[in-house]
């Protein structure tokens, strides 16, 4: 199922960047965007540095992934996705969940009615 697929000049791996997308999501939807440094801790197993920062620059590229730097450390970088990205996600995320609670899944009830009220702002 792993794919590669060609941008530009190089050969990217579908699986590797969908990893990198969803990290960068969950994190984002959960209210704390992702460093450039911790998501590379994340994946030092997988690929290197280079890689990450090729997948970066093509998710930025794309229109899908904005670096930002932290308003509380400016030598620090935030990875968040743009509206193209992110409002998807979101929808995404909450039929998931609507299809879980919907079943009788609860994990915390407190936790699925915050998540809930986020979702209906």
């Amino acid at each position: 199922m792993d794919q590669d697929v060609r941008t530009g000049t190089h050969r990217r791996s579908v699986f590797d960047a969908d990893m990198v997308r969803t990290m960068v999501l969950c994190r984002y939807l959960e209210g704390h965007p992702i460093t450039l440094k911790e998501l590379m801790t994340y994946f030092t197993l997988f690929f290197t540095e280079a890689t990450l920062s090729r997948h970066l620059d093509d998710m930025e590229s794309a229109g899908v992934l904005a670096r930002q730097a932290d308003p509380q450390d400016r030598r620090r970088l935030l990875l968040i996705p743009t509206e193209k990205e992110a409002f998807p996600a979101q929808l995404y995320l909450q039929g998931r969940l609507d299809v879980l609670l919907s079943s009788g899944f609860v994990y915390d009830p407190r936790e699925a009615e915050r998540r809930r009220s986020i979702s209906t702002l």
